[in-house]
């Protein structure tokens, strides 16, 4: 598993000045690839009008290398759909959560995290 910080930026080799969030060099070959989250994207809000469906959620630009998967690792923030309730220490290394939002007097959650990939 890797991780990419859209903080942190390291060198790429073989352009100046080039840089990515994500370098990996290969140990047989020692071909290099790297990705790099599309300059000044934002993660896109993703709400219950979606209705369970896939949406864009972010864009990298991935050169020599593929993801196959998202571990939602680290702390989230959830929005009650009908009080505007903010939920900021959402943690889905589970797959799910739930609370409850006093505001609108309902039962909160995400279940069945699911992500995917595809070429923009």
């Amino acid at each position: 598993m890797v991780s990419l910080n859209s903080i942190e930026e390291r060198d790429v080799s073989g352009g100046k000045g080039s840089t990515a969030h994500f370098v990996w060099r290969c140990g047989l070959c020692k071909r290099e690839s790297s990705a790099k989250f599309e300059p000044g994207e934002k993660p896109k809000p993703y709400s219950a009008d979606a209705n369970g469906q896939f949406l864009p959620f972010l864009t990298l630009d991935c050169r020599g290398l593929e993801f196959i998967g998202f571990d939602p690792r680290g702390i989230w923030k959830c929005v009650g759909a009908e009080s505007g309730t903010v939920f900021s220490e959402v943690d889905l290394e589970e797959g799910e959560w739930v609370d409850y939002d006093e505001k609108s007097s309902l039962p909160v959650g995400v279940s069945n995290f699911e992500s995917q990939w595809a070429r923009a």
